[in-house]
This record gives structure tokens, sequence and C-alpha cells, in this order.
């Protein structure tokens, strides 16, 4: 038995997964209370703040109806509650010990509904309604609520992208909403839904719905309207009937809207029943108040483009990959559109994952692919062992030996497949094809025809090049299937995207993409959301629209906010025997309301305090989505004043959390908010945007370098390499502040950190950026103490350049780094990129030439009339047989590796002018071919001879020796496996079919 000081252990009353309830006595007064432990000896931070935040809320509720907390006290390593003992059982054991009256349930059914409405009446929502969490105590009547582990202080939820796959609360009782599978926060009414359902389960003895699985739960919750009460159980009044299935409306808009209405038609049916008269023309809701005011969560004018969205996740369902494109301005609705497809997603038991492109993250590879796979991730982990042990397999049969690829951009994966061995360094382009065809691989274990895949991409305008590049492979391809993308843009925004414009175009020449534009409201959906805001008829709200739609010209999310800047400005009235707001159109005409949203939300800040203010602009600084850990650590406040700052932030709806942690503020050590992200989000890009605009120049500045420095400590001290980008880019926009000489080498050292992280993930375009900030940072006197970490800069600067599309930068990087050549193996590397120039530009004779000129520094003499090039041939292929006699093909698999870097160099750019010479000159691409064989045989092998023997194999074979040519393309295989030339192996494969089929069958050269 457990034992606690101080209090006598009586019996267990109910035990759960995660706490222990017992019956106890308090020793110093004898006084009966209810002790609640955390089951776990050792339980996690977390465990232990979302108990002390329970205990918290409880302690601000007062109330006859609600259970009233003692104390919360240490118990060994963990904690337990004490709380008042009313002496009763839950209403739950009630139902299955005794069989209550219909005038008993009506009573019980009073005061729950009371509880709650006292509950309401402090701003707390519940979130966890049914007969569990109601205690009733037969002799003396009285009826309280506990168990307010997850309820919320917030005016509403809104955790659709975060918290799909583990929605708090009991699934049986939980609302659509809550369940995060639709397009709709979760607030005060999602109560009134759970009460609906213990209200029907207290009169008919059993739940509305029985799924056999959670799946089948949630859809039933979302889709399923249950068989009213009264036909359940014929000895329940029409009424009361009446009142339970209004409470389980799906949309929060058709049930009750408060408490008390609830209340008193439950009172009036109660009366009605006492008497034994039927109540005649009874309407639910009649004397129901609309406690606030607030426009409705849904999408006015929007049918059509929501039938194409639905139409083209079916098709998805059935096998296909499609593409969405959503274009439009700021404020139109794309984003609430796109959401409206996530109940026919929930039906299908799709996946739904969401990731937001940001301006200032445009550099930073597959940004917004990141943030949708990072969640769709973490929600996979809450998953059991036995489930994450087949994901596990599931990736690592999709990843083979590239999972390092994909944890390097989703590095939570990890946690599932573990520690990942290093990638094989290929060539950059076959680096980018091996990514993308990886990722493609990734995509493929998730887009499953049991659970279609949804991939919603927001702001695609500021796409970065590594996922615009990845877009157009997937559907250049054509092999995915079962997945969704939607991704929406801002038209307005394109110019400064000219890329996402180009991928818009190859797409259309693909024939893959569905494009939906749109169009500001017209003025009837523009009046229905006015009206439904109002509760009014829509003739009589039609000369508000008038004025309304003057200012915003048909925006929603602009409309919206002007209407809830009228409702401040008192511009409307509630009027409770209608149920509606009356408007002065009088007071509208003269409302301070900006033509400008931007200036609206400006005008909204006003109202808060300057260090609010100031707290707003480090948000903004820091993104769209920002934590409470680096604000805490940037600002270095009080920690109770920057949580002070947010609550205000979060009830004037300026920023939304994004998950359920944003409760253990306050609860936990400013060590563990590392362990327990307590992330937010602007409530709309346009918002952020206000916030930001309000920044100086100068301030601007100091801001991102303070964020910046804050994230280079956690980079140093805590190895967070997912930093890499995010620190970097902020110290970039702060740099002209940047004075201190060691300050601006290190910045420069990050950005080249930075820029060839970018190569490694193929995000090329990203990397010259980097490389050219790093370039800039320096001048040139102190470039010039370190020659060849300069040398270095520039020579990979030139390469993304290059595969970058930027031939002309790559050119010019490539002159002026001929006066830094300091060797000959450097004017060789400049040689190396100008040659991939010219083939790029389909200049074959100037790439030969080149490499011609190159191998010249080395006294190396390439043929330039063909007529030599054939007697060079001759000699060579004399040669091959004399070291292949002298040297054996067993020989040739144990050469040394070859170590001296002029030879090395001399074999990359003979191999880099094999296209060139393929294309125009056949006859030089065979003598190169000798001439890597006989460097080979001289200074020992190289990932290059691999593809060097197939191709004298294929020479050999030409010339009738298909024995020693086949032996010779078999060394080749040894030799790829023996340096792990991975890079070499499809052109190894390649050769070796040209000489495989005159001495094996045909399967060995397919296999």
């Amino acid at each position: 038995m457990i034992s606690l000081a101080g209090y006598q252990i009586n019996n267990e009353i109910h035990k759960s997964n995660r706490t222990i309830v017992f019956r106890g006595t308090r020793l110093s007064d004898n006084c009966p209370v209810v002790i609640k432990y955390l089951s776990k000896e050792y339980p996690t931070s977390k465990e232990l703040s979302d108990f002390t935040y329970e205990y918290k809320i409880m302690n601000k509720l007062s109330g006859e109806g609600i259970i009233k907390p003692y104390d919360i006290v240490k118990y060994g390593n963990s904690l337990a509650i004490i709380m008042e003992d009313i002496g009763g059982e839950s209403i739950a054991d009630a139902m299955k010990s005794t069989k209550l009256s219909i005038t008993e349930k009506m009573l019980l059914s009073i005061q729950m509904t009371d509880s709650l409405l006292q509950v309401h009446k402090q701003n707390i929502i519940h979130k966890d309604v049914n007969p569990s969490n109601f205690i009733w105590n037969r002799k003396t009547n009285q009826v309280k609520i506990i168990d307010f582990g997850i309820s919320t202080e917030l005016a509403s939820e809104d955790f659709q992208y975060t918290n799909t796959m583990n929605p708090d609360g009991t699934l049986e009782y939980m609302s659509p909403e809550q369940t995060g599978r639709i397009n709709k926060p979760v607030d005060y009414r999602t109560d009134f839904y759970s009460l609906g359902i213990t209200l029907y389960e207290l009169f008919s003895g059993k739940l509305p719905f029985a799924g056999e699985d959670e799946s089948e739960m949630v859809y039933y919750h979302i889709a399923k309207t249950p068989a009213p009460l009264y036909l359940v159980s014929p000895e329940i009044p029409k009424c009361l009937s009446d009142i339970v299935m209004k409470l389980i409306s799906k949309s929060a808009e058709e049930r009750y809207q408060s408490a008390s209405g609830i209340k008193k038609d439950l009172e009036h049916c109660y009366q009605s029943l006492k008497s034994g008269t039927e109540i005649s023309n009874f309407v639910p809701g009649k004397d129901d108040i609309i406690e606030r005011f607030e426009s409705p969560y849904k999408l006015f004018g929007r049918e059509e483009e929501i039938e194409i969205l639905v139409k083209k996740f079916e098709d998805a369902s059935k096998g296909n990959c499609e593409l969405v494109l959503v274009g439009g301005y700021p404020g139109i609705g794309k984003s609430s559109l796109i959401n409206e497809i996530r109940k026919p997603i929930t039906f299908r038991k799709g996946r739904f994952i969401y990731g937001k492109c940001e301006q200032r993250k445009c550099n930073t590879p597959y940004y917004g692919l990141r943030q949708a796979f990072q969640e769709l991730v973490r929600q996979l982990l809450t998953e059991p062992q036995s489930s994450l042990d087949t994901w596990k397999q599931r990736l690592m049969d999709a990843l083979g030996e590239n999972g390092q690829l994909i944890t390097d951009i989703i590095p939570d994966l990890e946690q599932i497949i573990g520690l990942q061995p290093h990638a094989t360094e290929l060539n950059p382009v076959e680096s980018q094809n091996r990514i993308q065809m990886v990722f493609l691989e990734f995509i493929k274990v998730f887009a499953q025809k049991e659970h279609p895949l949804i991939i919603f991409l927001d702001d695609l305008q500021w796409c970065d090049a590594a996922t615009i590049n990845l877009i157009y492979y997937i559907f250049s391809m054509d092999t995915l299937q079962y997945a969704l993308f939607v991704c929406a843009y801002r038209d307005n925004e394109l110019q400064a995207g000219y890329r996402i414009s180009q991928l818009f175009e190859k797409l259309r020449e693909l024939n893959s993409c569905t494009e939906l534009f749109l169009k500001p409201l017209d003025f009837t959906a523009v009046n229905d959301l006015v009206s439904e805001t109002l509760h009014s008829p829509p003739d009589a709200t039609k000369p508000l629209t008038e004025l309304i739609i003057k200012k915003t010209n048909g925006n929603p999310f602009f409309t919206i906010k002007m209407l809830k800047s009228l409702y401040l400005q008192k511009a409307f009235t509630f009027i409770p025997e209608k149920g509606q707001w009356s408007f002065d159109l009088e007071k509208v005409r003269n409302a301070e309301i900006s033509d400008n949203l931007i200036d609206l939300i400006i005008k909204g800040l006003e109202s808060l305090s300057e260090r609010t203010v100031n707290t707003l602009k480090l948000a903004a600084c820091i993104g769209n989505q920002f934590d409470f850990r680096t604000l805490l650590l940037v600002k270095n406040d009080p920690e109770s004043l920057l949580n002070k700052d947010l609550w205000t932030a979060i009830n004037k709806e300026i920023i939304i959390p994004l998950d359920n942690n944003y409760r253990l503020i306050g609860s936990l050590s400013a060590e563990m908010y590392k362990d327990v992200p307590i992330r937010f989000s602007f409530t709309h890009e346009r918002v952020r945007q206000a916030v930001y605009s309000l920044i100086t120049d100068n301030d601007r500045a100091k801001m991102h370098l303070s964020i910046g420095y804050i994230y280079l400590k956690l980079f140093q001290k805590e190895k967070r390499t997912d930093l890499l980008y995010d620190l970097v880019n902020h110290l970039n926009i702060g740099r002209e502040l940047i004075q201190n000489i060691k300050e601006l080498i290190e910045l420069s050292d990050l950005n080249i950190m930075a820029g060839s992280k970018a190569k490694k993930s193929t995000a090329f375009a990203a990397a010259e950026n980097y490389f050219a900030i790093a370039q800039s940072l320096l001048s040139d006197e102190l470039w010039a103490k370190t020659p060849r970490k300069y040398f270095k800069l520039l020579i990979d600067r030139a390469n993304v350049a290059l595969l970058s599309g930027n031939l002309t930068l790559s050119e010019n990087l490539c002159i002026r780094l001929l006066d830094k050549a300091q060797s000959n193996i450097d004017k060789a590397s400049i040689s190396i990129i100008r040659v991939q120039i010219f083939e790029y530009q389909g200049k074959h004779k100037e790439a030969i030439d080149e490499v011609r000129r190159s191998l010249r520094l080395f006294d190396i003499h390439l043929p330039d009339n063909d007529q030599e090039i054939v007697q060079k041939i001759h000699e060579g292929i004399f040669k091959l047989k004399s070291y292949l006699k002298r040297i054996t093909i067993d020989g040739l698999k144990n050469l040394p590796e070859m170590k001296d870097p002029e030879k090395i160099i001399i074999m990359q750019m003979v191999f880099q002018m094999v296209p060139a010479a393929y294309q125009s000159n056949p006859q030089l691409f065979v003598l190169i071919s000798l001439m890597m064989f006989e460097l080979t045989c001289e200074y020992g092998v190289s990932p290059l001879s691999c593809k060097c023997f197939t191709d004298c194999a294929i020479i050999l074979g030409s010339l009738g020796e298909y024995e020693t040519g086949y032996k010779l393309a078999e060394a080749a295989f040894s030799l790829l496996n023996r340096l792990k030339a991975e890079a070499f192996r499809a052109s190894v494969c390649y050769g070796f079919t040209f000489t495989s089929y005159t001495r094996a069958h045909y399967s060995e050269s397919l296999n």
C-alpha cells in the first residue's frame, strides 16, 4: 500500500495507465480526502509538469459543482494531488450499479450541466466531459466535475497540423473538432458535444457509436448521426431527445452556444416531465445566449473549388499521384480551402501533413517538406514499439544504405531507424539524382492504398530550389501512387520567385497539375459570412455588407478582422431576446478601419504594452513559427513576464500554440525546455508581417543577430546541427552590424559550413548564396592571409553556380580563380569546371580544347588530328595488351591506390572529357579510355579505374578478344567493391552488358 506523510491511505477507487486514485484521511483534522498519484515511480519531467498544470487549473476554479483541490505534495520522485472527498461515486459507476429513474437522470443532467456552466464562466474548457468525470453523492445529491488534466484556459485550440494522431480526451465522447481530423478549432462548444454523448448514454444505457477501432470511432463522430433518443427508448420525451441531438450536432455552430441555454431547456423539460404534460412546439435553444462574438468556422463561396479538391483526393485514393496548385492573394482563403478536405481524408484513413515555406528560409533545403515529415515522424513516435518496429523495417527496405540522406533533412527519423552510416560520396549531379530518388522512395513508404498521403505545402512562392527540383522529379518520374500534393502560393509575389514560375511551366508541359485561382468573395458570399457572424437574416445585413466590401474587396481574412474590429469599437450590440447582433451603420461608417489589412492589424496592436509588442517583434524575427525557449534565451526576461506576454498575444488572437505543450509554461525548469519544445505560430502570415513591419531596420538587424548568437550557442554546446541554417540566416541578416574581425571570420566559416551542407543536400542555389556571403564578409587583404581556404571557397562557389545553372557566374569565378591558382593542380581544377560549362553549352570542341590545354601543364600531349589519334590508339592497344600480360587481370585488382595528386587530377581531367569526346569524336573517346588504363597501371587504381576497365573490356571485345574482355569487366566489379566506389556502379554495370553477352546468358547481363 502507498504511504504519504500526514495522510492515512484507505482504499483504491480508480486506476488508469497514468494515475492511481485512493480515498484517505488527512490526519491533522480527520478530513476525508481523495489522493491522486502519478502511477509511475519515475515520471518524466513532462508528466510531472502536466500533473502540476492540472492542479493549477483546479486551483483557479471555484464553485459548488467543481471538486476542490487542497494541496499538491511531493511523493518520492513523483507528486500527489490532494482534493476533497464528497463521498460519492462516478456517474459512470452509478449507471452500472443502479437502475436510475428518468427523473433521477433528468436531475443529474441539470446538475452536470450546471457544473459545466460554472467551469465555462471561469473561462476554462474542460475537454474531457464524460460520465467518469462527474462524481455524485446520492445522499446529499451533490454532483461535482473532476479531472482537469487536459483542460485549457485558451478561448480555442487549433492543433490541426500537429496533433491529429493522438488527440487529448476520451475518444468515445470526443467532438469532431477535438479529433483533429477536420478543419475546425476546438472551443468551449466541444464540451457540449461531449455532454451530449454523456446524456445519450445516461438516458439510453448505451453509447451512440460503437466503433471497432479508433479510426472507426473518429469516422462516426465526424460523419454519422445516431438514432434520436426518443426512438431508441420510447419513455424518453421528445423534448429531451431534441436537446441531446442538438448537443451532438457535428458543427459547433449548430450546437447550443451556452451552458445556461442547455440548463434552461433541461429544466423546462424536467418540469414538463414532472407535471406529466407534453411541451408543444418545443424549439431547443430558443433561450440560448451567444456568449462570444466570433465568425463561423466555415468557408463561403468556395463550393466549386472544394468539389475539385475532393475529386483530386478521390483520384489519389484510387492510386493516382495528383498535384493541385492553389493561387490567390494573402488572406483570400487558400489554407482554409485546402483544410476543407480534412473530413474526406479522415473517411479514407488518409494522412495529412503540412509544411510552410518562409521567405527568410528559402535557402534552407527542403524546409517545408522537412516541417511536414518531422511532424509525421513525431506522430509515429507516439505509437507502440511493435508499430515502430514495423515502420523501421519499411523505411530501411525503402532507404537501403541511403538513410543518412533523409535523417540529415528529417533528424527525428533517426529515433525510428537509428543512427545511419554515411552515404557514399558521389559527384554533385549524381548526388542530386540519388537524393531525389531516395526522397521519392521515402514518400512512397507513407503513400499507401490503405492510407493515402496528402502533402500540403503553403506559401510555395518562397520555396527553396531543392524542393522545387524534387517536385518536378516526382511528377516527371510518374511512379508515386496514392498521393496528393496541394501547394498554395501568392500569385502577386511570384515575380520574386522565378524558379516557381519555371516549375509551373514544366508541370503544365507534363500535364501534371490542376490549377485553382481564388478570386475575392462575391457580395452573396460576404453577406452570408456577415449574417452568420451576427446571427441575423441575410436581407438585414446587406447594408452592412456593402460598407464592408468597399473596405475589404471581398478578402475573407480582412472581412473577419474588420468585423472583429467593429465589435471592439462597439458598432454591434447583442439583443438577447432575438439572439442576434444589431449594428449601427453610422458607427460603422465612422469606425477607424484602414483600407489596408496590415494597417488594420497594426491598429489592433496599439492596446498591447510596449514589452508585449517587443516580445512579438522578436518572435516575428524568428519566423512564422517560434518556440518558447528561444524567446526566453534571447529576451533574458523572467519567465513569468514572457509567459504573460504570450498569453496576452494569444488572447488577442495574434499567436496560437501549435500543440498542448503550451500548458507547461511555468511548470518546467529552464533546462527542461530543451526536451519539451513549446511552439507557437502567428495566426496568419499577414499578422507576422504586420508585427515585423513595426521594427526599424537597425533594430531588425540587432534582433536577428541576437537570435543568431543564441542559436550559435545551442549549435556549439548542444551539438544542434539542425540549427545551422537558421543561425546562419539570422546572423547574415544582421551582418552589417558586425565589426569584430574574429566574429566576421567566424560567420564566414559558418556560411562555408552551411554552403557545404546545402551542396551535400544538392541545394546548389542555396549553397552558392552561402558561399557568396562567406566571400563578401572578408576583405581581399584578409583572404590573402588564407589563400588555400579562399581558393577552395571560390572553386566550391564556381562549382555550385554551375550546378544551379548560373553559367555566367561560374565562368567569371573561374577567370578570377586563375589569378589565385598556386599550382598546376589548381589550374587543372579550374579547367575541370570550365569543361563542364562548355559541355552544358553543347560546345564539345571547346571542352576538348580546354582539356588539351590543361594536359600540357603536365607535359601530356593530346593529339588534335584524326591520323595522330588513330596512331595513339594503336600504341595504346599495344600497351593495354602488354600491361595485361605483365600485370595480369588478377594483378590489376590488387594494384595499390593512386596517391600522386597530379596523376589523380590528370585522371579526372581526362575523364571529364568523355561526354564531349563521345559526342564529337568517338575515336578520341577510345584513346581517353586507353590513356586512363595506362595511368592506372603506372600509378595505381582510383574509382575512375573501374569505369576505365569496362571501357577497355569493350575495346578488347571489338578486337575479338571476348574472354579477356569479359574477365577485365569482371575485374571492374572487384575493384568497385574494394574501393567502395558506388558512384561508378551504374556505369560499370552498363559497360559490363557490352561484354557479358559474349560469355554468359542474357540473364546475367540483366542481373
